[in-house]
C-alpha cells in the first residue's frame, strides 16, 4: 500500500497532495496520521492546566530564589563568554533577565508564548511580557488556593482525599 502511495505521487510537494486529496472528514484524517484530537496540557487554560502542571508550574529553583538573585548567577557564569563592552551595557542585565523570568515558568508557559518572546528583539518587551505572565499565573495559583481552602473548609476534619 505504501509503495504503491509513493509511486503514485512520487515528487509532488505536500501542497499539491493536499489539493489533490479531498478530505471528507479532518478528524480522521489527523487520527489517522497519528495525531490526537484530545486537548494538550498547553491547549488547556486556566486553573485546570495548573492543576495537571507538576509544580504548579513553577521550576524547583523558581519559587526558592528571586529572579533578580537568579539574573546576578546567570550573569556571573555567562561573564567569561562575553567581552566587557558588552557586559558593562545597561541592557545585557535585562537582557539576562527576561530570560531567566521566562525558564523559571518554563512549565507554564507555553511553546507558543516562547516563540513569540524569542522574536522579540527588545528587552523591555520580553520583560513585560514574563512579567504578565507571572501575574497571570500568580492569580491563578490564588484562585487554586481559595478553592483548595473552600474545600477544606467544607470538608472538615475527615477530609483526606484532597492532599
Amino acid at each position: 500500500m505504501r509503495r504503491a502511495f509513493l509511486t503514485k505521487y512520487r515528487g509532488q510537494t505536500p501542497l499539491a497532495l493536499a489539493r489533490a486529496t479531498p478530505v471528507s472528514d479532518p478528524n480522521n484524517l489527523f487520527q489517522s496520521l497519528g495525531f490526537s484530537m484530545e486537548p494538550k496540557i498547553n491547549e488547556i487554560s486556566g486553573i485546570e492546566r495548573i492543576r495537571q502542571l507538576d509544580n504548579y508550574g513553577l521550576k524547583r529553583y523558581a519559587y526558592q530564589t528571586s529572579i533578580q538573585t537568579l539574573t546576578h548567577d546567570l550573569i556571573e557564569k555567562l561573564t567569561p563568554f562575553y567581552s566587557p563592552t558588552y557586559t558593562t551595557r545597561e541592557e545585557f542585565f535585562y537582557e539576562k533577565a527576561s530570560f531567566v523570568t521566562l525558564r523559571a515558568l518554563e512549565p507554564y508557559v507555553t511553546p507558543k508564548q516562547v516563540a513569540k518572546s524569542l522574536i522579540g528583539t527588545s528587552s523591555l518587551t520580553r520583560l513585560k511580557m514574563g512579567y504578565e505572565l507571572m501575574l497571570e499565573h500568580r492569580l491563578l495559583l490564588e484562585e487554586l488556593a481559595r478553592e483548595m481552602s473552600d474545600a477544606l473548609l467544607e470538608c472538615g476534619e475527615e477530609c483526606t482525599d484532597l492532599w
